[in-house]
C-alpha cells in the first residue's frame, strides 16, 4: 500500500511532467526527506556539454539543475 506521503511525492512529480513538450512525457523528482530539492522533465535539447541529444531525459535535467543549485552553475571537480 502506498502512504500519503509517498502520494504527495509522486503528484508532486506528476505535476513537472506537465511541462514536457514531447508527446510522451515523463519527469523526475528528487527529495530528500518529505522535501522536493529538484525535479526534471523531458525535452527537446540539441546538444549538453557538446554532446549531441535528441531528447534531455527527466533524471538528466533534474540532476542538472540540482547540480546548478548546489554549485552555482560551477563544474564541481569530484562529488566523492
Amino acid at each position: 500500500m502506498i502512504s500519503s506521503t509517498q502520494l504527495r511525492m509522486l503528484n508532486l512529480t506528476a505535476e513537472a511532467a506537465q511541462f514536457s513538450p514531447l508527446k510522451y512525457s515523463h519527469a523526475c523528482g528528487i527529495f530528500s526527506g518529505h522535501k522536493k530539492i529538484a525535479d526534471g522533465f523531458n525535452h527537446d535539447r540539441s546538444t549538453y556539454r557538446g554532446e549531441l541529444q535528441c531528447s534531455f531525459h527527466a533524471e538528466r535535467d533534474a540532476c542538472a539543475k540540482l547540480m546548478s543549485r548546489l554549485f552555482g552553475g560551477k563544474e564541481p571537480r569530484c562529488l566523492l
